[in-house]
This record gives C-alpha cells, sequence and structure tokens, in this order.
C-alpha cells in the first residue's frame, strides 16, 4: 500500500468514525456541508454519494471540503487531517 493509499484510508476511517459518533448519516452531513460556502463564496457541493466513496477511500477530497466537514462536524480541520497523517512510531 503507497503512503498516499495509506493516508486517504486514514482519512477516510476518521471520517466515518467520527460521521457516526456524532450520529449522522452520509445525507445528513451532506446536507450539513452543501449549506456552507468555500473561501471563494462558491456552494461546496457534496451528496451523499460522495461521502461514501469519501469513506471507501476512493476521493480526494478538496482542502475547502475537508474545511466543511470538519465544521459540520465540529471538529477542527487538523483533526480529519492528522488521521491521515504519518502516524509512524
Amino acid at each position: 500500500m503507497s503512503d498516499t493509499t495509506a493516508r486517504l484510508a486514514r482519512f477516510a476511517a476518521a471520517l466515518r468514525a467520527i460521521r457516526h459518533e456524532r450520529g449522522l448519516s452520509q445525507r445528513d452531513l451532506a446536507s450539513i456541508v452543501s449549506t456552507y460556502d468555500d473561501h471563494f463564496g462558491r456552494p461546496l457541493r457534496c451528496t451523499y454519494s460522495y461521502l461514501a466513496r469519501l469513506e471507501l477511500g476512493e476521493r480526494v477530497p478538496s482542502l475547502h471540503m475537508v474545511e466543511g466537514l470538519a465544521r459540520a462536524l465540529s471538529v477542527p480541520r487538523e483533526h480529519l487531517l492528522d488521521s491521515a497523517g504519518d502516524q509512524s512510531a
């Protein structure tokens, strides 16, 4: 498994775990994220199928999407990104 694939898998697992902790379905989270704008004032487009693919590690989110997900889940974006960082000790 490449380093990028491993990081994406850790991000996906963190996203899924936090979403479950918050008691949100993929549809619920997608609806919340879709109410936000990116830094350019454009709405974030998020669907439950996109979230499913993120949680499966099949898609790489933009930084704007990571920020929207973190905001919707009430966690710092670093919480999602650090989960995807190098965990070797």
